[in-house]
């Protein structure tokens, strides 16, 4: 029973040894204070700030630059559509031309020359269809007449020599008259006189249609080489437009990300600033110590009184007091919301014989020491505590069933 409570004994004290031991190594966990993170917190804030003002910048020049790319693709639209029209019309104006020279007739003065040169030809046409009308029916009366004389006994024949007869004399001057008529006609050259005037306004009007029509056919290539500039300054506008458009999104995304990263930023020193190592803030104090004793972590800060119930104090360091003098100590301040600061101050080592007097003035201000990052050695010392602790308790086991042998 004896043997068995000295091992219980034993394994208990070996357990709180590991972790007195897991304790001191985590005085070096501290590497980084709440301060000092809450300082690096802040210097990234101007970085952040600054990507989130060029960012901001940048939308707001990318938005500039997308409405000065839709006006000028708005403007290219538009040229293209006025050119598209113009080419139409030059297109219309030139087929007009080429009509214009297969039809003269289209021309006002030409078309009114052929009129009257064609009715000049209907009066001749009329005249001589009068006369050989006339003609016409003197042959048939002198057909009835000589029919009559072969046989007068027909009574056909006889009314048909009569009815000849009694014409005789209007044809007479009905063909004095034709015949007459036709003359003055020809004499009167009415049907001359329009084919030179007709023929005068071809000569007149052919050369004028040509020329048109070389203007026509340059406008229309003008208008359609306009047309394919503009066609090409659309497109250009369009890509440009599109550019522009993608350049949005990246500055908008590049910004969304700014502002995430100053969000958090300004959220971490929000929280930072709210801790307690923040709000109270540890004071230093001098102490002096004999030589050979260990002072106490918390015999080193002055307003113990004013901190959050709970804060825990410890060196960061071995404490040497071997020897006499005045030695630096860094105390680390671990407050309930596992925040922490650091607080450097003197302890002077006095000798055993001596008796340890207060400075006068032993109350420093509380300033962070640099120390450096956390770089993950924090693990090996866990390491090493939890080593030296299992490896004490195995020993202690082993002693045991060793001792019951």
């Amino acid at each position: 029973m004896k043997s068995n409570y000295l091992f219980q004994k034993k394994t208990m004290i070996s357990l709180m040894l590991a972790i007195v031991l897991v304790l001191s190594s985590l005085g070096v966990v501290y590497a980084i204070t709440t301060k000092e993170k809450l300082a690096d917190e802040k210097e990234k804030h101007t970085t952040f700030e600054e990507a989130y003002t060029n960012t901001d910048n940048a939308v707001s020049k990318a938005r500039k630059d997308v409405e000065k790319a839709e006006q000028e693709l708005k403007d290219a639209n538009e040229a293209y559509g006025k050119a598209e029209e113009k080419a139409a019309l030059a297109q219309s104006e030139l087929e007009k031309a080429k009509s214009n020279i297969e039809n003269p007739l289209n021309n006002e003065k030409v078309k009114k020359a052929k009129d009257e040169l064609d009715k000049q030809k209907k009066i001749l046409a009329d005249a001589e269809a009068r006369l050989k009308k006339v003609k016409d029916e003197i042959a048939e009366g002198e057909k009835a007449v000589e029919a009559y004389l072969q046989d007068p006994t027909d009574p056909d024949k006889k009314a048909a020599y009569e009815e000849a007869l009694a014409k005789n004399d209007g044809w007479a001057d009905e063909l004095d008259a034709a015949q007459q008529a036709l003359n003055t006609i020809k004499t009167d050259d009415y049907l001359g006189d329009a084919q030179r005037a007709y023929d005068k306004a071809l000569k007149e009007y052919l050369p004028e249609a040509k020329k048109d029509l070389e203007e026509k056919q340059k406008a229309y290539d003008d208008a359609n080489n306009e047309l394919k500039i503009a066609t090409e300054k659309a497109k250009a506008a369009q890509e440009n437009m599109d550019k522009a458009a993608k350049a949005l999104l990246d500055a908008k995304e590049a910004f969304d990300d700014a502002t995430d990263k100053l969000d958090n930023n300004n959220s971490s020193i929000e929280d930072l600033s709210n801790k307690q190592a923040i709000k109270f803030p540890p004071v230093g104090k001098n102490i002096v110590v004999k030589q050979g004793e260990k002072p106490l972590a918390s015999d080193a800060i002055a307003n113990k009184e004013e901190l959050p119930k709970g804060t825990v104090y410890m060196w960061k360091d071995d404490v040497a007091t071997k020897e006499l003098g005045t030695y630096k100590g860094i105390v680390v301040v671990d407050y309930p919301d596992y925040s922490n600061d650091e607080v450097e101050v003197d302890i002077k080592v006095v000798s055993a014989a001596e008796e340890p007097t207060m400075p006068d003035e032993n109350v420093v201000e509380k300033k962070s020491v640099k120390a450096e990052p956390n770089t993950g050695d924090n693990a090996m010392i866990y390491l090493y505590g939890f080593g030296l602790a299992t490896s004490a308790f195995a020993t202690l086991i082993l002693k045991h069933r060793k001792d019951q042998r």
